[in-house]
């Protein structure tokens, strides 16, 4: 009797090991499940109204060897995934260059016809009349920032590809004080692109490029000298690909002949450009004309006109048609043929509030 209470004592015991270890075995499985699953499988593909999409990567995670395959170029009218820059976004409100501006900013909120300020922004916006033509115009906007996040690129309808959509209902869904016309990165199939610091596009062009990096500087490239793993590599925030620079090194303006463009692209034409400063100090320009009374501006006199400025480096946007400026809720030039959709723009707003 007692041999038999003994064997179901060890039965017993048996049973309860047993149990324990199965018990074990599956806690540890699903918490590789979900290790796994937090660590990739945010990179898996879903889809999202339709169109293939990836989450995006960290960049620090492929050495600068991997970045051919990466990098992967898609067609334009896709919505492939960005890749985030190894580079983060700055955590912190405060930059270097908020006390040297400090003067510019005021304490409450200022909204005018001719500018806006605030604690963090300062907007100055100028009519300036060039020429003999009283129509000749264009509008110069004076731009202070304390934080590069306020500088934004807004894609046509929030996605990569080649979808359109007006400036001015891009800048108001989002919340924008001042916008002008992008690159239209989105006509064209090569081209690097960046935009707030997501990597869109790899390839390469013909085209002079534009690169505005994190510490607030900007720098224009000729297609041969520039480098995209050295861009990400200095942390590159935005870069744009249509051009032509219109500053050499020394912000001297360049002669018409040495232009990287067509003859077509330098003669007088509706502009939008964008100038630098410094760090923290930037200014967009947008010229009228392809009327009776205002031609335009060939790119030697834009170019001419940002070093008048006292602009270190500048660079030409999508003119033409697609030239427009927005500031106070409405459009204030006057477009060629009422101006176009386009696939992106350059927007200016507050950040107050706005988490990293």
């Amino acid at each position: 009797m007692d041999r038999k209470k003994e064997k179901r004592r060890r039965q017993r015991i048996l049973y309860e090991s047993i149990r324990t270890a199965a018990a074990t075995l599956l806690l540890l499985g699903v918490s590789l499940l979900s290790f796994a699953w937090f660590h990739h499988g945010r990179s898996l593909e879903r889809k999202s109204d339709g169109i293939a999409t990836v989450t995006p990567t960290p960049l620090a995670m492929a050495s600068i060897m991997d970045l051919e395959t990466a990098f992967t170029p898609a067609p334009a009218d896709t919505a492939p995934a960005g890749m985030p820059l190894s580079t983060p976004a700055p955590t912190a409100v405060f930059v270097p260059w908020v006390e040297k501006f400090a003067d510019q900013f005021t304490a409450d909120i200022v909204s005018q016809e001719q500018g806006y300020s605030s604690p963090d922004l300062c907007i100055r916006i100028s009519k300036v009349q060039y020429g003999k033509a009283k129509t000749a115009m264009y509008y110069l906007a004076d731009i202070y920032l304390t934080d590069i996040r306020q500088f934004e690129t807004v894609l046509a309808k929030d996605k990569y590809g080649s979808l359109r959509e007006s400036v001015k209902s891009m800048a108001q869904r989002h919340d924008a004080l001042l916008a002008i016309t992008g690159d239209y990165y989105g006509n064209q199939k090569t081209g690097v692109v960046i935009r707030n610091g997501i990597v869109h596009r790899q390839e390469k062009s013909a085209c002079d490029v534009c690169v505005l990096y994190y510490d607030g500087t900007m720098r224009t490239f000729s297609p041969d000298a520039f480098s995209l793993e050295q861009a990400i590599s200095d942390g590159a925030y935005q870069t744009w690909c249509f051009g032509p620079m219109l500053l050499d090194e020394q912000g001297r303006p360049i002669p018409d002949e040495k232009l990287n463009t067509s003859k077509n692209i330098r003669r007088a034409n509706p502009r939008s450009g964008i100038g630098y400063y410094e760090p923290g100090h930037y200014c967009f320009v947008v010229v009228d004309g392809r009327t009776d009374d205002a031609s335009g501006m060939t790119l030697e006199e834009f170019s001419k006109l940002f070093a008048e400025l006292g602009c270190k480096a500048a660079y030409n946007m999508d003119g033409g048609r697609s030239a427009e400026i927005y500031y106070g809720g409405t459009i204030l030039n006057d477009p060629y043929k009422g101006g176009r959709s386009v696939s992106d723009c350059l927007i200016i707003r507050e950040t107050l509030g706005k988490e990293p």
